[in-house]
């Protein structure tokens, strides 16, 4: 039997604003790993987007999409005025930092850091969160040959 008559297709709507289109499909690109799917901007609508593979390989991607959207929509919208950020975004964009050491900086720094689930509520936004943990992993590469103990150089 062929794999052509094995595919299938699969099509949904993710709720999106045009503002946000760009970046999400920006940081969706990056998840999906040379699966086959393509997208339509729908006005009013969304963003359509339809995946083509056997039954299986759908279901795996629709998983991958649903929770990008789920974080992306999650780290977007700040409540009661502090941020959500999802452990799986910060370890996407932290290069190695612990959840831990992060926790550390932003209660050394005076700020919220507060774990609900599998979510970090703080003050800072998006770009600070990145920018912070880009110069704690620049810190910790600097010291990692000094002080072998990982939970030491935390401190």
């Amino acid at each position: 039997m062929s794999r052509g008559s094995l595919l299938d297709k699969r099509s949904f709507v993710l709720s999106l604003d045009h503002e946000e289109l760009e970046d999400f499909l920006e940081y969706l690109e990056k998840r999906m790993e040379g699966r086959d799917y393509s997208y339509k901007y729908l006005a009013g609508s969304g963003l359509k987007i339809t995946l083509f593979g056997t039954k299986e390989e759908n279901k795996v991607a629709e998983n991958i999409v649903r929770r990008t959207y789920r974080n992306f929509k999650i780290v977007r919208s700040p409540v009661g005025g502090l941020y959500r950020y999802p452990s799986e975004w910060l370890m996407e964009h932290g290069g190695g930092v612990s959840m831990s050491l992060l926790t550390l900086s932003l209660k050394g720094a005076g700020l919220t850091a507060s774990w609900r689930k599998d979510l970090l509520y703080t003050e800072l936004e998006p770009e600070e969160i990145v920018d912070l943990m880009s110069e704690l992993r620049t810190l910790v590469n600097e010291i990692k040959y000094e002080i072998r103990q990982r939970k030491a150089r935390e401190v």
